[in-house]
């Protein structure tokens, strides 16, 4: 089965890929009379190369999630940073398990014997359990991300503009976002809506850099620091797991390499780039506004022209990316549903159902968003619940189980003991920190601290 959405070696320097949810299986993949998974029949060398990757990898990780960064300082104290440096680690660590797991039925030179992406691992690795289990928490990212954005894009043209409220501009963005969404059927047509992205992460880095150096001396002796907050790490935690998303799109990323064996220095590359710049812009937004950093940064920032255009850069990013993602769990579901056959072969009706679906799609996430505008809390939630176990518990359990635990050095069965650990605290501590952050903003309860205790 070809993935069109693949990138191959013609694919532009500066048009980043958008691929086909390979995290989820088709009716083919799955051998129901054996009970085993399928596994690729076709050649993945594709011919992209390590400065190529690299660049993908940064487009689909690089994002808005580095506006709360600063507030997951905040959170945290100081020793956040460490978090950051931790997360980047695991991401990166996780990640090459994650690939590694793909020849599980064979070594890298059998491309063969190459399973074809994350919730096909997961099936080698728990059978049906754990195709459900990857496929489920990556649709809770596909659904939860355009939630996130629709509130950032409310947020921010409320800001801007400030005529409407924040729920009618959510309601005006999507009714823009749904114009794509319902036009093009397939991510091959709206992948150059991606390109966007890291163009608008260095304008708002750069923004939220040149605020920060220009108010830190302004703010000294006003603001407040703390070097550890233990009553927020985990939603702290969230936070941060959450500007790393995205490793469900790895296994394309290294199927579309001339030298698959060269992916584990591109994502090393990757995650130092992608590093540094979130450690800036944490560091020095944390160091001027202290302890009234806020999230999205872009809150505290002074208003004026180049804090505006920052914002309406982000907001632009957004609402373009949106339509990548729920094309992406739209056609999931149109697979599933098989619309062809429900409609009787008739490609027109096909249309017709189609266009309903996605609809409802875009109806439930604006409901979601309207109901809960809270796009910090709501960031962390997502982060905490869905992002942790994607990143940091998932790739190491299935490495376990697909090679043994037993089978490797110590070291490597030490510290994927301790990333399953963190990964379980944020999920668990974290999940439910953001949920009574999200009751408490519902209810028009402060949170103490910008953190999720409870004041009923």
């Amino acid at each position: 089965m070809t993935n069109s959405a693949t990138p191959t070696s013609s694919t532009p320097l500066l048009r980043p890929p958008v691929f086909e949810n390979s995290s989820t299986l088709s009716r083919e993949s799955i051998d129901e009379s054996a009970g085993e998974i399928a596994i690729s029949d076709e050649s993945h060398h594709k011919g992209n190369s390590i400065i190529e990757a690299v660049y993908h990898v940064i487009c689909l990780i690089a994002g808005s999630g580095v506006l709360q960064l600063p507030y997951a300082l905040n959170q945290s104290g100081w020793a956040g940073i460490g978090l950051i440096v931790f997360a980047a680690f695991a991401n990166n660590y996780s990640g090459k398990l994650l690939v590694k797991c793909l020849y599980a039925n064979g070594d890298s030179n059998e491309s063969s014997r190459r399973l074809k992406g994350f919730s096909h691992i997961g099936y080698e690795a728990f059978g049906e359990r754990g195709r459900i289990l990857v496929e489920g928490f990556t649709s809770a990212m596909l659904i939860g991300v355009p939630i996130v954005y629709l509130i950032l894009s409310g947020m921010n043209l409320e800001l801007i503009f400030g005529i409407y409220s924040k729920q009618t501009w959510i309601i005006l963005s999507a009714v823009l976002v749904m114009i794509p969404f319902l036009l093009f059927k397939t991510l091959k047509e709206i992948a150059i809506f991606s390109a966007f992205g890291v163009f608008a992460t260095f304008i708002v880095i750069g923004t939220v850099v040149f605020y920060s150096i220009h108010d830190l001396p302004l703010n000294a002796g006003k603001v407040t620091h703390k070097f550890f907050d233990g009553s927020q790490v985990a939603s702290a935690l969230g936070s941060i797991s959450f500007s790393y998303a995205g490793n469900y799109i790895y296994p394309e990323v290294e199927g579309s390499m001339a030298d698959p064996k060269k992916f584990h220095v591109v994502l090393s590359i990757s995650m130092v780039v992608i590093s540094v710049m979130y450690l800036i812009t944490a560091i020095l937004g944390y160091a001027a506004y202290g302890n009234l950093t806020d999230s999205p940064i872009l809150n505290n920032l002074p208003k004026g022209t180049i804090a505006n255009f920052s914002i309406f850069v982000i907001t632009a990013h957004v609402l373009l990316a949106i339509p990548v993602v729920v094309t992406t769990f739209s056609l999931e579901m149109e697979r599933k549903l098989d619309l062809l056959k429900i409609a009787g072969g008739s490609t027109r009706r096909e249309d017709f159902y189609r266009t309903i679906l996605r609809v409802g799609i875009i109806g439930v996430i604006v409901t979601l968003a309207i109901a809960i505008p809270f796009f910090k809390d709501f960031m962390t939630l997502l982060g905490a619940v869905a992002n942790t176990a994607l990143i940091f518990i998932f790739p190491v359990i299935f490495d376990f189980k697909l090679f043994g635990f037993q089978n490797r050095p110590w070291q490597e069965r030490v510290f994927g003991v301790v990333i399953l650990i963190v990964g379980a605290f944020g999920g668990l501590v974290g999940g439910y920190e953001a949920v009574i952050a999200l009751l408490n903003d519902i209810n028009g309860v402060p949170n103490v601290g910008g953190g999720g205790h409870l004041f009923w």
